[in-house]
C-alpha cells in the first residue's frame, strides 16, 4: 500500500500528516523547527516518520525558503540549518523513501489554485504570513518558480530600508543576507522588533499585554487566503 507522508515546516515548528488519495490528512504530529544544526533538523523529520510507523513510501515536504532549480540545494532565511544542503538527496538518503521538496508558499497556492479557494481562477498568487513572509504565484494551473525560485518571494528585497529608518526602526539584516527586506518587518518577529523600537521612542504610551499576546499567536499561525484573478 501506498502512503504519503507530508511536512509543512516553518521557521517555528514541523508540522507531519499522512494525506490520503482523496486529500484528507490524518496521523498529525508536531515538533519544534531545529535552525542550527542539520542533523537536528533532519532527525526531527525522520523521527516523526518513525513514529508512524515509518510505513511511508514516499514524502513530500513544503519549507519556508527556496530550492534551486538547477542544484537542488535550499537556502532558508528562517531554518538556517538547511542552508547549502540538497534537501531532496540527503533526506531520501536519510529516510530511505523519495522525498520532494517545495516551497511551502509555493506549494500553499499550487494547492487553494487546484483544490481550494482560487480553483478555477487562470491566476493565484498565495500570500503567507507568519514567522516569515512568503508567496507564490500559480498561471494557468502550473506554478511559476523563475530563475533560482524565487518567483513570488515578495518578503526578500531591500524595498522597506528607508521607509524603516524614516520613522525611527532600526535597518535589520535578513536571514537571506539582505538589509531591509520585508521579511524583516512583516512577519511575526518582525512585528515584535516594531513594537520595540517605538517602545523605546514612547516609553509612557499604555501597555497592552495580553492584546499584544494574543496579536503574536495571531501572526504566527495565520495565513492569509490567496487572491485570485
Amino acid at each position: 500500500m501506498s502512503i504519503t507522508a507530508a511536512f509543512d515546516i516553518g521557521g517555528s515548528k514541523i508540522e507531519y500528516a499522512r494525506v490520503g488519495r482523496d486529500g484528507t490528512v490524518s496521523h498529525r504530529a508536531t515538533l519544534p523547527t531545529p535552525h542550527t544544526r542539520w542533523a537536528d533538523f533532519r532527525d526531527a523529520v525522520a523521527s516523526l516518520v518513525a513514529a508512524d510507523g515509518g510505513g511511508a513510501t514516499r514524502i513530500g515536504i513544503s519549507i519556508a525558503g527556496t530550492t534551486d532549480s538547477a542544484t537542488g540545494i535550499a537556502q532558508a532565511a528562517n531554518v538556517p540549518a538547511v542552508n547549502g544542503r540538497h534537501l531532496e538527496n540527503e533526506l531520501s538518503a536519510a529516510l530511505g523513501v523519495p522525498v520532494r521538496v517545495g516551497n511551502d508558499a509555493d506549494c500553499f497556492a499550487l494547492a487553494e489554485a487546484t483544490v481550494g479557494a482560487g480553483h478555477g481562477m487562470p491566476i493565484v498568487f498565495g500570500a503567507i504570513l507568519g514567522t516569515g513572509v512568503g508567496g507564490g504565484l500559480v498561471i494557468g494551473g502550473r506554478m511559476v518558480r523563475g530563475a533560482h525560485g524565487v518567483t513570488g518571494e515578495w518578503g526578500h528585497g531591500p524595498i522597506v530600508a528607508e521607509a524603516v529608518a524614516a520613522r525611527g526602526i532600526p535597518v535589520i539584516r535578513c536571514g537571506c543576507g539582505q538589509t531591509g527586506c520585508l521579511d524583516s518587518y512583516g512577519s511575526a518577529r518582525g512585528m515584535e522588533r516594531i513594537h520595540a523600537a517605538l517602545r523605546r521612542r514612547n516609553p509612557h504610551q499604555p501597555r497592552d499585554h495580553g492584546g499584544l499576546a494574543r496579536r503574536r499567536r495571531g501572526r504566527r499561525n495565520g495565513r492569509s487566503r490567496p487572491s485570485s484573478s
